[in-house]
């Protein structure tokens, strides 16, 4: 089986939804990504994202559960 199997181009998948909070962005990326727009919100608003922002393992572990 190939992956267009699975999904055709500009196929669209609803997967859920999770509302991050700033504590747990926090928590999660000071053990696992503790980058500066990860961790510290007066950082992040000077980063490219200009807020805090959810790592995207923290994003990956929260999809696979």
């Amino acid at each position: 089986m190939s992956l267009e199997d699975y999904f055709r181009i500009g196929e669209t998948v609803t997967l859920g939804s999770h509302t991050f909070t700033a504590e747990e962005i926090k928590a999660f990326s000071s053990k696992y990504d503790p980058q500066l727009f990860h961790v510290d919100e007066t950082a992040a608003e000077r980063s490219v994202f200009k807020r805090l922002c959810a790592s995207g393992w923290h994003s990956c572990a929260i999809w696979m559960r």
